[in-house]
C-alpha cells in the first residue's frame, strides 16, 4: 500500500482489534479499539510519536530489523506483551525481563538504561558478565548467582537506586570501580559470600593529618570506594606516588583534598568535590581533569584575587558551588562559562539561583513535556522552525520560564501570564517568504496576529529579529507592562499608534542577538 486517501476510513470499524503494517499507518487506527500491533519487517525506528493514542493495546510483535526504539516510547504502556522480541528491546517496557535458562552471559545491551527494571531473578546458568551490565539502571536489589566470578568495571555505575546486593561465593574478583556513583548502597549492604573480601569493601576513605606520607599500597586493596577525602596536611612521598594512586583511585564520585592533586590523573567520574578548610590558593589548570564536576566548595582560606580568572572556566556542567560571602564582586568573571550553572550557596547562608536557556533541537519535529521537564530552573526557552506540533502538557513547565523565542502561534501551550519576553525569531521571513520589495500583498500574510499574545499582561519585551513581519491589530494596548520594543521598522508600523510605549520603541538595523539600540520618540514629539 503507498497511500490512504481517507483519514477517517477505518472510523467504523468498531470491531477491528488487530492490526499489521508499517508504522506511518498507525496514525489512522487512533479512534479504533486496537488490542494488537505487529510492525512490518522493514522498519528500523520507532519513535514516541508514533504510539501516541495507543497506550492500551495488549501486545506487540517488533520486527527482527528494528535498530532503534526512542526513549520513553512506551513508558505509558502499563500493561502489555511481548511477542518474539530480543531481549535487548525488554528495557523499553515496563514488563518483567525474564532471562532465558540457557543464557550464560548478562550482556550491557539488555539490562543498562534500563529505567524501569526494578529487581530481576538470574538463573543459575549465568556464569559471566559483561562490562557495564546494569550501568544507568533503576535496579534496587540484586542477587548473583553462584558461578560467576567476576564483577567487571562499571557493573553498577549509576545504578542511583541500588540499595542491596548479594555476590555468590564463587566471587574471585570485584573491580574496584564496579559501583560508581551508586548513592544509596552502602558497605554493610554489599553482602559477599567468600570470606576473602571480608573488610574489603569499602564506599568511603578518609585520610586524617595523623597520615604525613600516603602510599597506595595501604589502600590498593578497598573495593568500591566513591568518596576520598584527605587532610590537608597530607602528603605523598614523591609524585609517582601521588600519580599511582590516584590512577587507582580516578573513579571516585565524590573527593575532599587539595586542588593540586587532580592534576595526577583524569577525574572523568568527579561530581562533588570539596577544597578543604585552610587550603589558601588554587594552582592553574587544576579542574581541566574534571568534565563532568557538578558541585564544588570552596573555604573562606581561599581569596578570590589569587586564583586565575579562567580557573573553572572548562566546568560546563557545573551546577552548583558553595562560596565565601566575598566572593560575589567576582562571581560574575569566575562562573561566565559555567553555563548550567543554578545556584550559589554563600557562607554566611544567601542563595542566589540562576535560570537555564535551552535550545530545542533542530531536528525534534512533536514538542512535549518529557523533552523539557528535566531541564532544571528553566528560564529561556528556544523553539526552532523545526517543530510541527506540541502537546498542552508543557503547561506544566517550570515557575521560572520568563523568555521564549519562537513562532508566536506556540505561545498558548505555555504559561504565557508568566511571560516576561518574547521573541519572533528570524526565521518568520522564512515562514512567511516575503520578497525584498513586495507590493499590493495583504498584510494578513505576512503579520502577526496580536491575539497570539493574550493573556501576557505581565510581558515587558517584545523583540522582532525577523525585518519583514509585523505585529497586527488594535488590541496591543493591553500591554500596559511593556518597556522596550525592539525591532525593524515595519515591525513597527503599528505599534506607534496602538501601543502605550511609543517612547520605548527600539529600531535596530540588524536581526541578530547583539541588537543596536537607538531609541526613537514616536507620536508625542
Amino acid at each position: 500500500m503507498k497511500t490512504i486517501k481517507d483519514d477517517i476510513i477505518f472510523e467504523n470499524c468498531i470491531y477491528l482489534e488487530k492490526i499489521k503494517c508499517d508504522i506511518k499507518w498507525l496514525k489512522y487506527f487512533i479512534n479504533n479499539r486496537i488490542k494488537s500491533i505487529e510492525i512490518n519487517e522493514g522498519e528500523k525506528i520507532i519513535n514516541k510519536i508514533d504510539f501516541i493514542g495507543f497506550e492500551n493495546i495488549n501486545e506487540i510483535k517488533l520486527p527482527y530489523t528494528l535498530e532503534k526504539i526512542e526513549e520513553d516510547t512506551f513508558s505509558d504502556f502499563n500493561q502489555i506483551k511481548l511477542i518474539d522480541a530480543e531481549l535487548k528491546w525488554h528495557k523499553y517496557f515496563k514488563i518483567t525481563i525474564e532471562i532465558p535458562i540457557n543464557e550464560t552471559k548478562l550482556r550491557r545491551d539488555v539490562f543498562s538504561n534500563s529505567k524501569y527494571l526494578k529487581e530481576i531473578n538470574i538463573p543459575n546458568s549465568i556464569k559471566e558478565m559483561e562490562e557495564g551490565t546494569f550501568e544507568n539502571s533503576g535496579i534496587e536489589k540484586i542477587e548473583i548467582p553462584e558461578g560467576v566470578q567476576v564483577i567487571p568495571k562499571n557493573t553498577f555505575k549509576n545504578c542511583k537506586n541500588l540499595i542491596k546486593i548479594k555476590l555468590p561465593k564463587s566471587i574471585i574478583s570485584i573491580s574496584p570501580s564496579a559501583f560508581i556513583n551508586c548513592q544509596q548502597l552502602k558497605e554493610e549492604n554489599i553482602k559477599v559470600l567468600n570470606e576473602n573480601f571480608k573488610g574489603l569493601i569499602k564506599r568511603k576513605i578518609k585520610i586524617d593529618s595523623n597520615i604525613k606520607n600516603i602510599q597506595l599500597r595501604y589502600y590498593s586493596h578497598f573495593i568500591g570506594v566513591d568518596d576520598l577525602s584527605i587532610d590537608k596536611e597530607s602528603n605523598f612521598t614523591s609524585e609517582k606516588e601521588a600519580k599511582s594512586f590516584f590512577n587507582y583511585f580516578n573513579y571516585i564520585t565524590k573527593g575532599s583534598f587539595s586542588p593540586e592533586f587532580l592534576k595526577y590523573s583524569q577525574f572523568i567520574n568527579l561530581l562533588h568535590f570539596t577544597i578543604p578548610t585552610g587550603i589558601q590558593n588554587i594552582p592553574n589548570n587544576s579542574f581541566d581533569n574534571c568534565p563532568n564536576l557538578e558541585y564544588l566548595s570552596i573555604p573562606e582560606t581561599i581569596y578570590p584575587q589569587y586564583i586565575p580568572y579562567n580557573i573553572f572556566f572548562n566546568l560546563s556542567k557545573l551546577k552548583e558551588v558553595n562560596i565565601p560571602s566575598f566572593f560575589y564582586k567576582y562571581e560574575d568573571e569566575l562562573f561566565k562559562k559555567c553555563i548550567n550553572l543554578m545556584k550559589i550557596v554563600y557562607t554566611n547562608g544567601a542563595i542566589k539561583e540562576f535560570k537555564t536557556s535551552y535550545e530545542v533541537p533542530s531536528i525534534v519535529k512533536n514538542l512535549n513535556l518529557d523533552d523539557l521537564i528535566k531541564i532544571k530552573n528553566l528560564g529561556t526557552l528556544i523553539i526552532p522552525k523545526s517543530v510541527e506540533s506540541i502537546e498542552k502538557s508543557v503547561q506544566e513547565l517550570s515557575k521560572y520560564l520568563e523568555c521564549i523565542e519562537c513562532d508566536p502561534k506556540w505561545l498558548k501551550y505555555f504559561p504565557i501570564i508568566r511571560l516576561k519576553k518574547v521573541i519572533i525569531p528570524k526565521f518568520m521571513n522564512e515562514i512567511y517568504n516575503i520578497e525584498e520589495n513586495s507590493i499590493n500583498i495583504n498584510p494578513i500574510q505576512f503579520g502577526i496576529d496580536e491575539t497570539l499574545f493574550d493573556g501576557g499582561n505581565n510581558i515587558e519585551e517584545i523583540i522582532f529579529k525577523c525585518e519583514k513581519v509585523k505585529l497586527l491589530g488594535k488590541r496591543c494596548r493591553s500591554f500596559e507592562n511593556i518597556k522596550i520594543f525592539r525591532c525593524f521598522p515595519l515591525n513597527a508600523k503599528n505599534v506607534s499608534k496602538e501601543f502605550k510605549i511609543s517612547e520605548k520603541i527600539v529600531y535596530t538595523n540588524e536581526g541578530t542577538n547583539t541588537l543596536k539600540k537607538k531609541i526613537l520618540k514616536i507620536g508625542k514629539d
